[in-house]
């Protein structure tokens, strides 16, 4: 293939996903609105979270990253969970201000 195929390609790829991602970006709010009919919000989010960590498992499992959390890395990230709820549980305070001027 000569240079300029190649490049043709790519453009094509390129854009076939900024298309097929408008899609889905663009029928995500019609795909919340129908969803809510039948499933109360909370029901709903935690269908759309477990649709995404799927698809990101799925799509790391085919490009070959591996999934798995080193045992070394999960006390910062449970300590990043617990600053990050205390914060939110905090937001309608003064605190949650400055954690807002902080964190923003």
């Amino acid at each position: 293939m000569s240079e300029s195929a190649i490049r043709n390609d790519a453009i094509r790829s390129a854009g076939a996903l900024a298309l097929l991602m408008a899609v889905f970006w663009g029928g995500n709010t019609v795909a919340i609105k129908a969803g809510l009919v039948g499933l109360p919000p909370a029901a709903m989010a935690a269908l759309r979270f477990t649709i995404g960590a799927l698809t990101v498992w799925v799509g790391a499992l085919f490009v070959g990253i591996p999934v798995r959390v080193p045992r070394a890395v999960w006390k910062g990230l449970a300590g990043s969970g617990v600053l990050l709820s205390l914060i939110h549980i905090s937001e309608p305070t003064r605190l949650g201000m400055i954690s807002y001027a902080v964190f923003c």
